[in-house]
This record gives C-alpha cells, sequence and structure tokens, in this order.
C-alpha cells in the first residue's frame, strides 16, 4: 500500500536518525524521508511534494516554502525559528511549530563541561602537555582551582538555563540568573 503522506527531514547532516519519528508517523500512513540538504535547490528537490517538513538547522526560505504547495507543517527541532521564514510560510498556508525541549539536556551538560574544562584549564594543559612542556604545568596547577563555592552568572534563564543552573549546584555553585524576559530575577 503507498503511503498517504510524505514527510522529509532536511538538514546538512543526517545525523539525528528519524527513526522515532517513522515509527510514530507510520501509524497514520505517513513515509519518512532522510535527506542532507545543503542548498534551496536540494530542499525544494526533495521536498517538492512533502506534506510536512522536519529540520534542525536547514534555510527555510520565501522561495523554498512558495515551491512546496503540498506541505501544511514545518517542524524545528529547537527552540527558535531562526532559520525558517515563518511569514513566507505563513503566507503560503504553512503551519511552523517547534520542539522546545529539543536537546534541553544536552546542551545544558556542554555548558556544564565547558565550565569545567575552563576552571581546570584543560585546554591550556593539553596545548603545553602536547608541546611536552610537563614542568610548566605542574605551574598552571598549582594551586589546583575548585569551582566549589564560586558564583555562576547566567544571562538567559529559559529552559537551558535553568537545567544548566540545577546541574551546577550540584557541583556548590552559587547561580545567579538574569533574563529580560522573566521578570523575578533568582539565585
Amino acid at each position: 500500500m503507498a503511503k498517504q503522506f510524505k514527510v522529509v527531514r532536511v538538514d546538512r547532516t543526517s545525523d539525528l536518525p528519524v527513526n522515532e519519528e517513522a515509527e510514530e508517523l507510520a501509524k497514520v500512513n505517513a513515509e519518512v524521508v532522510g535527506a542532507e540538504c545543503t542548498s534551496e535547490d536540494e530542499i525544494i528537490e526533495v521536498a517538492k511534494d512533502a506534506d510536512a517538513i522536519l529540520t534542525v538547522a536547514a534555510q527555510i526560505t520565501r522561495r523554498v516554502t512558495e515551491a512546496l504547495p503540498k506541505c501544511r507543517v514545518i517542524v524545528r527541532y529547537g527552540v527558535g525559528f531562526d532559520n525558517i521564514d515563518v511569514d513566507a510560510a505563513t503566507d503560503n498556508g504553512i503551519l511552523v511549530v517547534n520542539i522546545p525541549d529539543f536537546c534541553l539536556e544536552e546542551v545544558s551538560n556542554h555548558a556544564i563541561t565547558l565550565l569545567l574544562a575552563l576552571a581546570k584549564k584543560l585546554a591550556l594543559l593539553n596545548n603545553r602537555l602536547r608541546q611536552d612542556c610537563w614542568a610548566e604545568c605542574k605551574q598552571i596547577l598549582a594551586p589546583m582551582g575548585s569551582v566549589y563555592g564560586q558564583t555562576l552568572g547566567l544571562i538567559g534563564c529559559g529552559n537551558i538555563g535553568r537545567l544548566t543552573a540545577k546541574k551546577a549546584q550540584c557541583f556548590g555553585l552559587e547561580v545567579l540568573g538574569y533574563d529580560p524576559y522573566v521578570s523575578e530575577y533568582w539565585h
């Protein structure tokens, strides 16, 4: 039986598998296609008969939306819509939605990883060790820095900021947060 709907995942890389989406969408007789697209022309070619588009970062421009007569929804994996011309999509009858909790854990983990790497001078030590300067590394390490009891300031207290704050507190950091869209400041 032919699939009733076509859903296309368009992005520069196909790092994100479409297995979960394909499994769920198969329940409504939809086919999910993953394509690595690096240009408007490639997106248009693969999605010209698509009912829906899934994307992380592909540029969905007015030209693209105007070339997708069947498309009714564009799903953005992530918080914002920076890569999608929402006005153009709306003008062409295409609903644009996002997945605001996509990669929250991964982004906050990455922020904590970078914080710890900076506090422990990881990049500096790595570079010096590769240059065979162990004596200098010992001087850089003394005294060993600690994040415990330090203060971390976060600008942006949305989902990622709040999750990062929670994780930072587990390391004994005092966290201060500022967000122009949140009326209450916290620490």
